[in-house]
C-alpha cells in the first residue's frame, strides 16, 4: 500500500526509469524534469520492498546532498511526512540517514575527493544513486563508481543509477554512459516537457529564448 502510494505521485517517465530491470541506469534530463523526484521516490520504494538493505543517495558534496534532497522543501523528509511514511521511519538530521521500521536504512552523503569516496566501500547496497555526475570530477566519478560502488552491490543484485543534466564536457564516465558510447547499461532521457506537476513551462522557456537570443537546438 505505502508503494502504491509512492507511485501514484510519479509521471510515466519517471515510473517507467525506476521500474525497469537493468542493473545500471542513467538518467539525463533537463533542468526541471523532475529527475530528483523521481529517485528520492526510487530510494523509499527500495528501502520499503526488502527488510534490512542499505541505500545511498551520494552526489559530489555532503553539503549539495543536503541542500537537494534533505533541506529543500521538495527533498525527502518533507515526502516522508506527506505521504504518511514519518510512522514507519526514524530521520536522523545530523548524520542524513533514514531507517525504516523493516532494518533498512538509506544513506545520503557526498564524494568530493577519493578519501570521501573510500567512505562508502564495505557496504552491501541494494540501490545507490549517484546524482548530479555532470558536476564531478570524472576520475573521482570513474573511481566511486567503478570501485567503490559496483562491489557492493553483489549481496542484493543492486542498482546504480548515474542521474544528471548534460555537461559542458564531451568525455568521460557521465558523457559516454548518457550518450551510450559506454555500453552495459540503460539510459533515459526526457525533459521538464514531460513534467506533467511542472505549470507554465512552455511560455518561461519561450520568453527566455527570446529574451536570450537562442534557438532552442542551442547547447545552452
Amino acid at each position: 500500500e505505502l508503494q502504491k502510494r509512492i507511485m501514484l505521485t510519479l509521471t510515466t517517465e519517471q515510473r517507467e526509469f525506476i521500474s525497469s530491470n537493468h542493473d545500471h541506469k542513467v538518467a539525463c534530463c533537463s533542468r526541471r524534469a523532475g529527475k530528483t523526484q523521481a529517485i528520492i521516490r526510487y530510494l523509499l520504494l527500495r528501502a520499503l520492498a526488502q527488510p534490512n538493505v542499505e541505500c545511498l543517495y551520494i552526489t559530489g558534496t555532503k553539503e549539495s546532498a543536503r541542500k537537494i534532497v534533505w533541506s529543500s522543501p521538495r527533498g525527502l523528509p518533507v515526502l516522508i511526512r506527506t505521504l504518511g511514511l514519518d510512522k514507519f521511519c526514524e530521520l536522523n538530521e545530523g548524520d542524513m540517514r533514514i531507517t525504516f521500521w523493516n532494518g533498512s536504512v538509506i544513506f545520503i552523503g557526498g564524494a568530493e575527493t577519493r578519501a570521501d569516496a573510500l567512505r562508502w566501500k564495505g557496504h552491501g547496497f541494494a540501490l545507490v544513486v549517484i546524482d548530479e555526475a555532470q558536476d564531478f570530477d570524472q576520475e573521482n566519478l570513474e573511481y566511486l563508481y567503478g570501485v567503490c560502488i559496483s562491489p557492493s552491490l553483489m549481496d542484493h543484485k543492486g542498482t546504480v543509477c548515474l542521474t544528471g543534466t548534460p555537461g559542458p564536457v564531451l568525455d568521460g564516465l557521465w558523457y559516454e554512459t548518457s550518450s551510450g558510447i559506454r555500453k552495459g547499461g540503460e539510459a533515459k532521457h526526457w525533459t521538464w516537457r514531460e513534467n506533467r506537476f511542472l505549470k507554465g513551462g512552455e511560455s518561461w522557456f519561450r520568453k527566455e529564448l527570446q529574451q536570450r537570443g537562442l534557438s532552442e537546438k542551442d547547447p545552452i
